[in-house]
């Protein structure tokens, strides 16, 4: 008769795990003296590996020994936490050298670490303050961890120096003759800008466009202010004047053959191509008419007289007035 001794199958589980260590070894877990080669079994368990991910709260487990004809269980339960979660606040642009970090601190501890330049007044502090010599773009790590697990998050801060200021130029004042449109010609070496109406009228297409329309100008004087920062850091500015004047209608002519004033010009005319002149006599009799008009009425089957003038450039808009034709 051959005795043998029963398998030993005792093992201490480790306590707790977090779920996002990682998949772990259940024979290191062995007590010295139990029986190797026996079985694992349980939720997350694959051959002799335990892998916690997706779990939580208790999970039981079993070792199974065997030797012949002979078996044992042991059975021990760990307790499946969370893992910790990096929350290293939002990304920030600040005016000046200094920043207030804000992460936030769950459960674990915590601490900073810069990664390109940079100084942490206390790495452990959630709401430390950092500094960098240097203006620019800086990533400062933020890491959580309670032992087992470790989470990262990491913030990008962009340090601007309020010493440097922008140059802009919103380009050469303008004078136009009845045209309502220009294009703003600027210029800026900040990092952001933007156009607005400062006085008169007009409406910009793009106010982040450097070289954009404006349309619909105001006749008269129209300001326009370009604004220019680096980053947070207070703006500068610069105007420009755009003047629109009115059509310049004539209040006579002399058509005699002298190449000096023979036929009505009307000076800007040509930007409003569905024009119509109608000119009548002091009796109200119609005398002349014309759609679109192109400066082309030399008048000369008409007597030195004084006559009235309908000028119709765009709906909406009509100049009335004497006209005198004088030889």
């Amino acid at each position: 008769v051959t005795i043998t001794a029963p398998p030993i199958a005792d093992w201490t589980s480790p306590g707790s795990l977090c779920d996002g260590i990682g998949t772990v070894d259940l024979n290191t877990y062995l007590n010295v003296g139990t029986t190797t080669g026996g079985t694992w079994t349980g939720t997350g368990v694959t051959g002799n590996l335990f892998n916690p991910a997706g779990l939580a709260g208790l999970i039981e487990i079993t070792y199974t020994a065997t030797v012949g004809d002979c078996s044992a269980n042991g059975v021990g339960y760990i307790t499946i936490t969370p893992a910790p979660v990096a929350l290293a606040g939002p990304d920030a642009e600040v005016c000046g050298l200094q920043h207030q970090m804000n992460a936030t601190l769950q459960t674990a501890v915590g601490y900073w670490t810069p990664l390109n330049g940079g100084t942490v007044s206390v790495s452990t502090d959630p709401t430390t303050m950092v500094s960098v010599t240097a203006a620019g773009a800086y990533s400062f790590l933020w890491t959580v961890g309670d032992g087992q697990c470790f989470d990262n998050d990491t913030v990008r801060v962009t340090f601007s120096d309020p010493a440097i200021s922008p140059v802009v130029d919103a380009g050469p004042d303008q004078e136009l003759n009845v045209v309502d449109h220009t294009l703003l010609d600027g210029s800026t070496n900040g990092t952001q800008w933007s156009w607005s109406l400062a006085s008169g009228g007009g409406n910009i297409t793009d106010n982040d466009d450097l070289n954009t329309e404006v349309y619909l100008l105001g006749v008269g004087s129209n300001t326009f202010i370009l604004s220019a920062s680096n980053g947070p850091c207070p703006s500068t500015m610069d105007t420009v004047v755009i003047i629109v004047n009115e059509l310049a209608i004539p209040t006579g002519f002399s058509p005699n053959g002298d190449g000096t004033n023979d036929v009505l010009v009307i000076p800007g005319i040509e930007e409003y191509k569905d024009n119509s002149l109608i000119v009548f006599d002091r009796w109200g009799r119609k005398v002349y008419e014309q759609e679109r008009y192109a400066n082309d009425w030399e008048g000369k089957a008409l007597p030195d007289d004084t006559y009235f003038m309908v000028l119709n450039i765009a709906e909406g808009r009509t100049y009335n007035g004497y006209l005198i034709i004088k030889r």
